[in-house]
Order: structure tokens, then sequence, then C-alpha cells
């Protein structure tokens, strides 16, 4: 089991290593946490059998500003009676917004960081950030090429521009990008931000394939279609992607106004063309629906569902080993929840069990992925894979 608090967090607990990201130092240029272990099973804790490690980072050497410093890494205290694992620690400190330095030692040892002055990082920053400019560039140039030939509602010159669904108490943000996607899933009376995710990456996303870097879900993907409507009963946004070999990953945002909380979506891998020879039907291919959801109170968080089999199920943070499938009667029965019992907030997924047939779920550094996965199978133009689904939001008074 793992257990985060501010300033600190735990990342990943592996057999042999255990990462730390230290997000950012006080003002004081301290930072703390602790990480909390046991059996995961039983009953043992309640003996000693746990291991609370509480760990410090201080910067103690020169002038941050001026000439960069050193920051030192160690255990403060430990606590119970679980030996601690011969293991490797891995600290990453987060400098700036796309900076930082890292560091190794064996768990227990005093680690030291050199850390660059305020001048480098802000040179390193600036670097960064012309490096980014340059490629939304291109890839600016690559949309204008692939929309001069269409006519979308919105133009070309709104590429980058956010497609904002507002309805009651949500607001769904949808960016016609490469791989266009979902990065904002708002809940407007608390301003309580489920998703994940930035206009770059991140958030909600359809990929072919279960290897997010496999050759099945190439990096030059583009959108070649994009349709936003809005009509009496609901606003919607349709985005369609060409992903080779005669293919097009297709999605559709719909916000009914008679369901002002909740976003349907519809995704599908559709069979336009494929090559002779092939019977009609295209390469072997699976449909995996990515959202990633933010974790604002890791302790705090959960998900909840009851199986195709009956069994109810309420899974937290540490609980399981960092990532888990479930297959057949293990299932949820067409819905689980995400909850945060510090807000009692909560965002409900439900979909269709007979489109999908692996839910996989993964805990990161404060956030979670809740997939859906399609079978693996080539598709012809009458058999496209499809997963329909909806994210509700949710509050204490609304959810039973």
């Amino acid at each position: 089991m793992q257990c985060f608090v501010p300033f600190f967090l735990g990342l990943n607990i592996f057999l042999f290593c255990l990462c730390l990201i230290i997000y950012s130092l006080s003002v004081a240029g301290r930072a703390e946490g602790e990480l909390y272990e046991d059996e995961g099973e039983g009953f043992a804790y309640q003996k000693g059998d746990y291991l609370l490690t509480h760990y410090e980072a201080a910067l103690v050497s020169g002038e941050l500003a001026k000439n960069g410093g050193e920051v030192v890494v160690r255990i403060a205290k430990s606590e119970g009676q679980r030996q601690r694992p011969k293991r490797t620690l891995h600290v990453r400190l987060l400098v700036g917004d796309t900076t930082q330095v890292e560091g190794e030692c064996l768990d227990g040892e005093e680690l030291r960081l050199k850390v660059p002055s305020a001048a480098v990082i802000n040179e390193i920053v600036t670097a960064n950030h012309k490096q980014e400019t340059s490629k939304l560039e291109r890839i600016q140039g690559l949309l204008d090429e692939a929309f001069e030939d269409h006519h979308p509602l919105l133009g070309v010159g709104a590429v980058f521009v956010p497609v904002d669904l507002d309805q009651g108490n949500m607001l769904v943000r949808v960016v016609p990008w490469i791989r266009g996607r979902m990065f904002s899933l708002i809940h407007k009376p608390s301003g309580y931000e489920w998703m994940e995710g930035r206009m770059e990456y991140g958030g909600y996303e359809d990929i072919t394939g279960v290897d997010l870097q496999s050759s099945a879900n190439p990096e030059d993907f583009k959108v070649v279609k994009r349709e936003l409507a809005s009509m009496d009963d609901q606003e919607s946004v349709w985005l369609e992607g060409d992903i080779g070999g005669g293919l097009v990953l297709a999605r559709n945002f719909v916000v009914p106004k008679d369901h002002q909380n909740t976003v349907k979506i519809s995704s599908s891998i559709q069979a336009r063309t494929v090559g002779a020879g092939s019977g009609g039907f295209s390469r072997l291919i699976q449909l995996r629906v990515f959202p990633m959801f933010k974790i604002v109170h890791p302790l705090e968080s959960l998900i909840k569902y009851t199986a195709i089999d009956g069994t109810q199920h309420e899974v937290r943070a540490g609980m399981e080993f960092y990532e888990t499938s479930l297959t057949g009667s293990a299932r949820p029965n067409g819905e689980w929840t995400l909850m945060d019992t510090e807000t009692d907030l909560a965002v409900i997924n439900r979909f269709d069990v007979n489109q999908v047939d692996t839910v996989h779920y993964k805990w990161g550094p404060g956030n979670i992925t809740l997939e859906l996965w399609s079978k693996e199978r080539p598709v012809s133009k009458d058999t496209p894979l499809e997963i329909n689904h909806e994210y509700e939001l949710v509050d204490g008074q609304n959810y039973n």
C-alpha cells in the first residue's frame, strides 16, 4: 500500500526500485512525504507488520537563485516492524515546467542532488518552449494541408481553438488536433477538473492496439474530418482520423440537453478501403478507449463497481499492484465509478459490455486510467469495431 502527501509524491513501487517525485520545494526550500507499505492483504499490520517511511528533502547549500544549490533527500524516520526491502531509490526533482533533476541511491541512504541556478533553469525552459513552438508550427502546417480540401464549420484558422460543449453542470473541452481529443471534463459547481490532460497530450483519446507506442498506433495519425453541430436536443463534435491500411478511427462527443451532466462518446474503427486479396477485411486491430483522470486526493479516491458475476468491489490506490486487467465475468457489469470521497464527487463510466472485452485500470502519480478494450479482430466495411459509452459527473447529493 502507498501513502502520499503534498509536495512529495511516491510514483511507483516495483520489486527492486522505488521512484519518488518531488513536485516542488516550499519557500523555505523543503519538502516532505510519507510512504506506507504492508502485506496488502490480511491484518498483520495490526501487529506491527508494516513500514511507514517519512521522507524529507531540503536545500542545504548555495543560493538557488544565483548559483544553484544542493538538495538532500533522506529518511527522517521510520515506523513499524516490517523490514525495508533492498531496492534502488530513484528521485526526480521538478525545478521548472520542463526541467527536472534525477538521482539514485540505495533506499535508506542519503541522496544529494545538484540543482542548477534559476538563470540556467530559465534558459532551459526558454529553449524547450522554442522547440515546442516549432513543433506546433509544423503540426499547424500538416493540419492546413489536411483541411485544404474541406470546409469545416470552425475554419482552418481555428484548429488550435478548443471546442466547448457547455451544458448544465458539465463543461467538456475538445481540441480538433492531431489525435483530436477531449482534454478537459469539469464539474462546474465545484470547479473540479476530472480529466488529466492538456491540449498537447493526455486526457481522453481512442487508440489502436494495447501498446501506446506500437506500430499499430502511428505518430502521423491526422484528423481528416471535424464537424461541430448544435441542435435543439444536443451539442456534439465529430472527429475522424486516418490510421492507415484503409482504416479510419472516428469519435463523436455528444452532450444531450436532457442529460446535461453526461457526455456520450461513440468510438469506432471503420474500414473505408481494404487491399486487394484481403477478402474485404483489414489487418488484426483492436480499439482501446484511453482516458486519464486526475486524482487530487490519492488516499481518498477509489473505484467502485459490481462485476458481471455479482460481486461488489471497492479498489483504492495501493490495494492492487499498480495496474489490473479484468476479463470475463470479473468485468464491471456495464458501469464503474471513480470517487473522490474528500470532495464527495464522482464520475460514472457506463458502457456496453457486449462491446468491451477487457477493462483495465492503472494508478499513476496523481492520475488513473479507466480503459475499455474491444476484442482484437479484423474489420470490414460492415463489421466495424465500436465502443459506445458515457461519463456522468455527480456529487454526493445525486450519487446513489
